[in-house]
């Protein structure tokens, strides 16, 4: 970002910037802390011929900084395992390995919790210091630990710093970033800067433009007309903001927003996140915000007056509407000067790697022992399956947690000739392991590694589960895994084994529907399945629905770790439904669902002659599919309890649409049932009450449903607002720590509201 000035002691007007300087005495730049080449996007200011269609903001929602984790990476830090993350507000305790990555063992990003979900985009300078390595959402909570992120490739530094790990763009964390000194120093920003903005109503969707325009190389993986909701077609990911030359900034009262708007007009501003509700994020080095506030003694978030200069500079930017590859910024006559060459390397030293004990929650030795050696090797036998008949020989302790399987010596699908080992669930899914038992010291370490695969919905996993001499289990650790439709993948990892271990397997895990393989394994450092040729018998992929435009459009519901398992439960629902009739048929979601493990159920419900045909995950689409494939066809209920709505929050459904939703589901079950009554429950509240206008959007949706329901053949069951507060707040002892599902308690309550209700319905 940056102000207009000239070439001519420009040392001089960088040297104020503060700590640090990024431009080297001899006038180069620094390339790390002014990255890229002169022609890249982030270096090329605004041109004289730039085509300005306005952005459509609205002076409203809040102001935040989305941090980016900017990393040099020193010569000595050791490589460690890249997990995927396990979820979105939890990342840390993944198991599918990405290939490793170099860091410093002292490098940290905290964990994401529920309501608190920083994209954390990273950035990692390798020590060649050209190398760029690209992870997001980065997570990292343990010094010396593993890494949590997905890999979003490398680039060179001296490149044109467009891709990255910005994952509704896969744009650069680096290029563009406001760095530590740039917010608070005096001198003028000298580059583009970016953004994540609401992409709901700002950003445009459309047969001719999905949600993304150059530089950006895609938009998010759920962009669709509702999600990207925008007429505007010149805004999407990847789109240019600038304010015209012409637009007066000098009334601006905070020196942030004065700094803000300079670069605005002279250099502009990418949109390159879905801030996924009314914020402008922008998107700065990690510590920016922290310094800025010592600066100024204000949070950015809670500064009233900055607040109010950003309100007044939304709807003055415009979209650079001919930004290219060949006019970068419009083309013409720039407003501000190239930037000046790179230097070789940058000015300052990588930090140094400071050693770290990896606590034994991590998986990983202490980096200040040797990796290469030291290893305890496991006396494994059989390794590569090569012995056996119809099951591979040693590989003989079997446990079942759920469901049906076959374990068995697979011939036709390996890593290497001429067999693996194979667990299927049989007739549904199932959890279930296989090992083979070894002796062991406590303390010992062991370099585990294997080759596994899955098929047909199923994920495989290869563990360690440790154990005391008298069989206690103390310990597993799970060193990888695959999922369904991957190949064949190498799952490894150092353990340090529990100083009162005796005992150790090792596991192959099946989760879900289909197979799971283990083929060469190791538990010594070798890979004795080096140079094998996989063979397998493919199996068909299944594919993920499309997303629904409302939320009366049926559509199948897809869990994509286990891509058979939906359907799996809507066959055996429909299977349910040809075997007769049900006094009482449960509808809904995971919070219906939840009902199968409450006491009350089979105390209840159950001799009533209920069924449970609740589905984690649906929405109103969703539950509409089933109902259309036949699950209430036969049963002929008295009454049918339906509790939906809440995931339609996720496709970006609103209030509106819900209802919508819901009466298409009431709907058709009185086609599907004519004879049935329908006890509809309330929209559930969730969240807290000032998170996205939950208690409006919840009131909303129940005020229409209240003037819907006749109290007849639809009756409406209030059981929410019974579960809050008197500040309308959740009342925790009645919800899980996710703040959507509920406790025991919670579905005490809702028993006690139901039961009356449900009863004189019955009669």
């Amino acid at each position: 970002m940056k102000f207009l000035f000239t070439f001519c002691g420009l040392g001089l007007a960088l040297a104020a910037l503060g700590n640090p300087n990024p431009v080297l005495p001899s006038g180069l730049r620094d390339p790390w802390l002014w990255p890229f080449a002169t022609t890249s996007i982030w270096n090329q200011a605004i041109g004289s011929e730039a085509r300005y269609v306005p952005a459509g903001l609205k002076p409203q929602g809040g102001f935040s900084i989305d941090t980016e984790i900017l990393l040099r990476v020193a010569p000595d830090a050791p490589q460690r395992p890249l997990f995927a993350p396990k979820s979105w507000d939890h990342r840390a305790g993944g198991t599918m390995h990405l290939p490793p990555v170099r860091i410093n063992d002292q490098d940290t990003v905290p964990d994401a919790r529920q309501y608190w979900t920083p994209n954390f985009c990273a950035a990692l300078l390798m020590p060649d210091n050209h190398t760029v390595r690209h992870l997001a959402p980065m997570c990292r909570p343990e010094p010396g630990g593993p890494v949590f992120g997905y890999h979003f490739g490398e680039s060179e530094i001296r490149g044109d710093g467009i891709t990255g790990g910005h994952g509704g763009s896969r744009m650069s964390a680096l290029g563009g970033s406001v760095r530590l000194g740039e917010l608070t120093g005096e001198a003028p920003l000298h580059h583009a800067i970016k953004c994540c903005l609401y992409a709901k109503p700002y950003c445009y969707f459309g047969d001719d433009r999905k949600g993304f325009r150059w530089p950006a190389a895609v938009a998010d993986s759920y962009a669709n007309k509702e999600s990207y909701g925008s007429d505007n077609r010149a805004m999407a990911m990847g789109s240019l903001l600038a304010l015209p030359p012409q637009v007066d900034i000098s009334r601006l009262k905070t020196p942030v927003a004065k700094k803000l708007a300079a670069a605005l007009r002279d250099y502009g501003c990418y949109i390159v996140d879905d801030a996924a509700h009314d914020v402008f994020y922008l998107c700065a080095e990690r510590g920016v915000e922290e310094e800025a506030e010592k600066a100024w003694g204000h949070k950015l978030g809670e500064w009233t007056e900055l607040r109010d200069d950003l309100h007044t500079l939304l709807p003055l930017l415009a979209v650079v509407d001919n930004n290219a590859p060949d006019r970068i910024g419009g083309g013409g006559i720039r407003r501000a000067p190239p930037a000046p060459p790179l230097a070789e390397a940058p000015a300052a030293p990588a930090p140094k790697n400071v050693p770290s004990v990896a606590s034994p929650a991590s998986g990983v030795v202490s980096p200040t022992k040797p990796t290469g050696g030291g290893f305890t090797g496991l006396a494994l036998q059989n390794p590569s399956m090569t012995v056996g008949k119809d099951k591979p020989d040693h590989w003989s302790n079997e446990w079942v947690g759920s469901g049906k399987i076959k374990v068995f010596r697979d011939t036709a699908t390996y890593h290497s000739a001429p067999a693996a080992l194979a667990i299927a669930a049989v007739g549904g899914a199932a959890q279930a392991q296989v090992s083979q038992m070894c002796d062991v010291k406590g303390g010992e370490r062991v370099k585990l590694s294997g080759w596994v695969r899955a098929d047909g919905g199923a994920n495989a996993m290869l563990a360690l589960q440790s154990f005391t001499a008298d069989w206690k289990a103390i310990d597993l650790k799970v060193v990888g895994n695959a999922g369904t439709g991957v190949g064949w993948r190498k799952a490894e990892g150092e353990i340090t084994l529990p100083a009162n271990a005796a005992r150790a397997a090792v596991v192959l895990m099946l989760q879900g529907a289909g197979t799971a393989w283990l083929d060469d394994v190791s538990a010594d450092g070798r890979d004795p399945g080096a140079g094998a040729q996989p063979k397998a018998v493919a199996l068909p992929k299944v594919e993920g629905p499309a997303k629904p435009r409302h939320s009366c459009d049926p559509v199948e519901g897809f869990y994509p770790d286990y891509p058979q398992a939906w359907r799996q439960f809507l066959e055996g629902q429909v299977k349910r439904a040809k075997e007769g009739p049900a006094a009482i048929v449960f509808l809904g979601d995971s919070l219906v669902q939840g009902w199968n493990e409450q006491p009350h159920w089979k105390e209840h419900y159950a001799k009533l002659g209920a069924v449970n045909f609740g589905v984690g995950g649906d929405g109103t689409a969703q539950l509409l599919y089933r109902i259309d494939k036949g699950i209430l066809d036969g049963l002929n209920p008295k009454v049918v309890v339906l509790s939906v709505g809440v995931n339609n929050v996720w496709p970006s459904f609103d209030a509106a649409d819900t209802v919508k939703g819901i009466q298409a589901v009431v709907a058709a079950i009185q086609r599907k049932a004519p004879n049935s009554k329908v006890l509809l429950v309330s929209n559930w509240h969730f969240f807290d009450k000032g998170d996205g206008g939950t208690r409006r959007r919840v009131d909303s949706i129940n005020a229409a449903l209240k003037e819907f329901a006749d109290g007849r053949k639809v009756r409406l069951l209030a059981v929410g607002e019974a579960l809050l507060k008197a500040d309308r707040e959740l009342e925790m002892k009645f919800y899980v720590g996710d703040k959507i599902h509920l406790t025991a308690e919670g579905y005490r309550v809702w028993a006690e509201t139901m039961d009356p209700v449900l009863a004189e319905m019955m009669r």
